[in-house]
């Protein structure tokens, strides 16, 4: 008698889509671009997930907040002056221009003076921290080359701020804000300068009520204030105090209902070791505080300079034998460039030096300028002279602004 086989061919696909579901139901394999230091990250964060950059060639990103109301997320570039839109259809494009600098206060021209932190109120309104401005202000019409601001707050008992930075809405509609003096930050110099349209000898963080108007100190012992949060429950603040001043940040941490402050978490250890500074903050529903680093290398910046001076056909001082230059200048990255020397001069040049001829330079080459500690764009440079080795070396070891999300 014939035996019947008809059976293995179902029971095999049986046992492969068993084993299939056992593969695919293995754990995620971990993103190598993601460095995990402590596994309970992954109850927050997929670790396989991708690192997509949504946008690039942004002077300086700050800001990120999502409007679920458009789908979309907002972000502002300090430099440029600029709101910029993201979404999933269209990609990153301009969508408020101006944004914190639209001549309502009076402010020093070198500032970082663009828009800083962004949130979205409870009526889904834009309400924005302008350096330039010197305010917090609620956007009426968006998008907009001509937006109309409506200040919500711009002085401390008739004093008007320094450059309200960031800031975070609380359950009952009041919001907290920081306001650092980097509208009187001298990029330069890299130096904070006094000058005597800065009225508030301190840089507080504040809490305003749109309710009643009611504005509110909460602290000025935080030397430079900058990204700021909220636990869960509403009764903490939390601050980050960059270490610019002093090489310390730290993550300050505010009870709201003591008024008693201490000092959440000291990065000094981990500034030296990542050569940088707490910047922009947010604080996840679980309690889990998310921080981030800025990083800027002047060192770095001037080496760029320097070696675009050789691509616009400088020479080193010392390369001219008709004029007399210690030789063991002609190596300085700081000297200027043998073209714009005089025989009876012997200035050592500054960097800030540098960067106006090349901002002159860059002006008669019809190219942008590049504006202090501003990575110039590669089609920028590329348009108007050659990428020399040494410029691409330059590039590639300074951190190019992009804003990223995770998947």
């Amino acid at each position: 008698m014939k035996k019947n086989n008809n059976w293995i061919l179902p029971v095999a696909f049986i046992i492969f889509i068993i084993f299939w579901k056992f593969i695919s139901d293995e754990q995620p394999v971990p993103n190598p671009k993601i460095e995990i230091y402590n596994s309970s990250i992954e109850s927050i964060i997929d670790v396989s997930s991708e690192i997509e950059v949504l946008a690039d060639s942004i002077s300086l990103p700050e800001g990120p907040v999502w409007d679920s109301n458009s789908k979309s997320l907002l972000f502002v570039d300090v430099m440029g002056n600029k709101l910029y839109k993201w979404n999933e259809t269209d990609g990153a494009s301009e969508y408020i221009s101006p944004s914190g600098n639209t001549g309502y206060a009076p402010n020093v021209d070198f500032g970082l003076l663009g828009a800083n932190g962004l949130a979205i109120n409870s009526n889904g309104d834009i309400v924005v921290c302008q350096h330039g401005d010197r305010r917090v202000a609620l956007i009426e019409n968006s998008p907009s080359t001509n937006p109309n601001f409506v200040t919500v707050v711009d002085n401390f008992e008739g004093k008007k701020f320094n450059s309200p930075n960031d800031l975070v809405y609380a359950s009952d509609g009041s919001f907290y804000f920081t306001d650092p003096a980097f509208g009187f930050f001298n990029l330069q110099t890299f130096q904070f300068v006094e000058d005597d349209i800065k009225k508030l000898d301190f840089n507080g963080v504040y809490n305003f009520n749109p309710n009643d108007n009611k504005l509110s100190l909460v602290t000025k012992e935080i030397d430079l204030p900058n990204g700021i949060g909220l636990s869960p429950d509403n009764n903490t603040l939390y601050v980050n105090k960059m270490g610019l001043l002093d090489g310390n940040p730290r993550i300050i941490s505010l009870n709201l209902e003591t008024n008693e402050s201490s000092i959440l978490f000291d990065g000094k250890e981990l500034s030296e070791s990542y050569e940088g500074n707490f910047d922009g903050m947010t604080v996840h529903s679980s309690g889990n505080i998310f921080t981030s680093e800025s990083h800027t290398d002047i060192g770095d910046l001037t080496v760029l300079y320097h070696e675009i001076f050789h691509a616009l056909g400088l020479e080193h001082p010392g390369d001219n034998t008709e004029i007399l230059f210690p030789e063991e200048l002609n190596s300085r990255e700081y000297t200027l460039m043998a073209a714009d020397y005089k025989e009876d001069e012997s200035t050592i040049y500054t960097q800030s030096d540098q960067q106006k001829i090349v901002n002159e330079r860059f002006s008669k080459l019809n190219a942008a300028p590049i504006l202090p500690l501003i990575l110039p764009r590669r089609e920028v440079i590329s348009d108007n002279f050659p990428l020399t080795p040494a410029i691409c070396d330059c590039m590639s070891s300074i951190n190019v602004f992009t804003l990223s999300r995770i998947d």
